[in-house]
């Protein structure tokens, strides 16, 4: 549940590894209640891959919420990580057979279609011309449905893949009712071998810090800034010193240099490609070696 107004960006999240299939909704209703207590709370309670999640985009409001999990014993949440996606930057094209006989029976799906890239914020988008006589029109939707799928699952890091187009180029089938399974299986291979092949990256989230800080503290924080795979965006002039707006990557949250005595708030920016510590900005080329590691799939622990 969120309040209306603003989307919540799901940027940074903790689960709830082990709550009982039917405790689910209840423990799901007083995370929701819990969210409901705090007027300001930019957050959202949601499920993803049969898992409890409590999303948003402040650090410290959710930490402030999974300390309240806790001491009320409502369930046991997972650490605070850093949500990443995926996208493609170029494009290809495959294709995928699969063939089974099971009892004397054949069971037999196909399909080719291209990746490319879509529009930011576009998300998967499935496209098809139904003139196209190459194309099985009964095999659509279950091509269709193996796609997303295997989208939500990520070919890099098990994050989804977003913001791209796929083309369904040719399909064909023996009977759809009996060979859906097979079209699905079809659909998600060459989907897969497409968008490994469509110069795949990891996207992750970057935030605006606006950092208000006396000016001698100007060059220690500037190099913290940096230290953190961040850039300035801007530099201004106050009263009592100096405003530096800076974008830095979510996992890289700036904690000051200025020895206590700065204070900063951060938003959420976008995506962007992930580039590794001392990289050359070439996205692509820190695709499968980016930083830092991830042993567990689509989250990452914040680093402080």
């Amino acid at each position: 549940m969120i309040r209306p107004g603003r989307a919540v960006h799901r940027i940074l999240s903790f689960a709830f590894y082990s709550i009982p299939l039917e405790e689910r909704a209840s423990v799901r209703q007083k995370l929701e209640d819990l969210v409901q207590e705090s007027p300001r709370l930019r957050a959202e309670v949601h499920v993803d891959h049969e898992r409890l999640f409590v999303s948003g985009e402040d650090e410290l409001q959710l930490l402030e919420l999974r300390l309240k999990v806790i001491q009320r014993e409502l369930a046991e949440p997972g650490d605070l990580k850093v949500n990443y996606l995926e996208t493609v930057l170029g494009s290809a094209e495959a294709e995928h057979s699969y063939l089974r006989e099971t009892g004397g029976a054949r069971n037999y799906g196909y399909c080719r279609l291209r990746v490319e890239p879509g529009q930011q914020g576009s998300g998967l988008q499935f496209l098809y011309d139904l003139n196209n006589e190459a194309i099985a029109r009964q095999s659509v939707q279950a091509i269709e449905a193996g796609v997303r799928q295997t989208a939500q699952d990520g070919i890099l890091q098990d994050s989804e893949l977003v913001d791209l187009k796929v083309t369904l180029l040719t399909s064909d089938c023996d009977e759809i009712g009996r060979h859906e399974m097979s079209l699905r299986i079809a659909g998600a291979m060459a989907f897969r071998e497409a968008a490994k092949h469509a110069k795949p990256v990891v996207l992750e989230p970057m935030v605006e810090a606006t950092i208000d800080l006396p000016t001698p503290f100007m060059s220690s924080v500037m190099e913290d800034v940096h230290a953190r795979r961040g850039r300035i965006e801007s530099i201004s002039q106050t009263v009592d010193g100096l405003l530096i707006r800076a974008a830095i990557p979510a996992a890289e949250v700036l904690r000051s240099s200025a020895r206590g005595r700065s204070g900063y708030t951060t938003r959420f920016l976008r995506y962007e490609p992930i580039k590794s510590k001392g990289s050359d900005g070439e996205a692509g080329a820190v695709v499968r070696n980016f930083w830092p590691p991830n042993p567990r799939g689509g989250a990452i622990a914040m680093k402080f």
